[in-house]
């Protein structure tokens, strides 16, 4: 299967690119985090939930709110 034909099938299945499916469990991880862990930096949070740029971190998570 071409990775064009997967995004498609993607879409056409769950509504969402597949890109944007990672970076809504992602966020959804990392306010688990935020939640449990009081003592961790939020640029740890970010690492963690596997961003690896705060500002695109920050704008996901606005969206994803």
């Amino acid at each position: 299967m071409s990775a064009s034909h997967f995004h498609k099938q993607f879409k056409n299945t769950l509504g969402i690119l597949p890109i944007d499916y990672i970076n809504s469990e992602k966020i959804k991880f990392s306010k688990k985090l935020i939640k449990s862990s009081q003592n961790l930096r939020m640029s740890e949070i970010v690492f963690q939930s596997g961003f690896n740029n705060t500002s695109y971190f920050n704008r996901q998570l606005k969206k994803w709110k």
